[in-house]
């Protein structure tokens, strides 16, 4: 079923504007069990401030194939628990607006549990630049050299600045580049963290948590000084921007910040000799061409 985008000057206005928008409004509530016509459905929606006999025609046309479809809706078959992923997205495909629309669905097992089409709200740029600033740091990234020359003459123009190159340290974010890919890391903050709670001659272990021991509300000694441990649990989350192994064991360190006991910062200590194990683990984007989505989950 298509659906064309392509204005016609012939086109007339169609004269039951309220009519129109009513349909598309039905059409849309029956689109909540029929992803099928969802696409179809947002493409003639986009009309509805201004409707003509073309889409008018569009809208017939959709629902002529819904009456040869009506037994189709979802279908929830028993399977496994696998969650999937897809996405789609072109690339200023409307002619008239230049705007790009994606879309995704997600699967659980065999059966399709969410899925979304949005088109953008602003026109496809081919040249984007980024600016991320954290005090008097700022790091510039986009998809045009040129653009990205013109901005640092202007900044440096109006404020100044120091061109250092390309990134290699930023807020605690240690960048490292090659041929292969990008490795974030904070192997200076986790050496610091290491000092500063003298567990650098500890030796390492590893596993983030003890699996023989669980961590209860208020059981074990109160410690002297909580903030003690909520400071070090902090610091902690914050390591969690590139390291995700230990993400989990960090949320769990969490639910103790109120009341914090002696087992819940022997955890966390315990948790800071998994850390030296490796200081340079985090975050690799590799620079291979294959964009397959994929996803995981788990439950106990």
């Amino acid at each position: 079923m298509a659906v064309s985008s392509s204005t016609n000057g012939a086109d007339t206005p169609f004269a039951n504007i309220t009519h129109f928008c009513s349909l598309i409004g039905a059409l849309q509530y029956l689109a909540i069990t029929r992803p099928d016509i969802q696409f179809a459905v947002n493409r003639v929606a986009q009309r509805m401030h201004q409707p003509s006999e073309h889409y008018y025609h569009c809208l017939k046309r959709i629902l002529r194939y819904i009456f040869d479809t009506l037994g189709r809706g979802l279908l929830i078959r028993p399977g496994d628990l696998e969650l999937r992923g897809f996405s789609d997205s072109d690339w200023a495909n409307d002619k008239n607006d230049i705007k790009s629309t994606s879309r995704f669905l997600i699967f659980l097992g065999p059966n399709l549990i969410s899925w979304c089409i949005k088109k953008q709200p602003k026109k496809s740029n081919s040249l984007v630049v980024f600016v991320a600033v954290y005090v008097d740091d700022i790091v510039l990234t986009g998809t045009d050299t040129i653009e990205i020359t013109q901005l640092k003459m202007y900044l440096d123009e109006t404020f100044k600045i120091k061109d250092l190159g390309r990134l290699h340290y930023f807020s605690g974010m240690e960048i490292l580049d090659t041929a292969e890919g990008v490795l974030i890391s904070q192997r200076k903050f986790v050496l610091d963290l290491l000092k500063k709670y003298e567990c650098s001659n500890y030796t390492s272990l590893s596993s983030p948590l003890d699996p023989n021991v669980k961590l209860r509300a208020k059981e074990g000694n109160p410690l002297p000084d909580p903030t003690y441990y909520r400071k070090l649990v902090g610091k902690l989350n914050f390591l969690t921007n590139t390291r995700m192994d230990i993400a989990f064991s960090v949320q769990q360190l969490s639910q103790f910040m109120q009341d914090p006991r002696l087992p819940h910062l022997q955890a966390a200590f315990h948790l800071l000799r998994y850390i030296k194990q490796d200081p340079t683990l985090g975050v690799y984007l590799s620079r291979n061409s294959d964009c397959t989505m994929r996803a995981y989950c788990d439950s106990d």
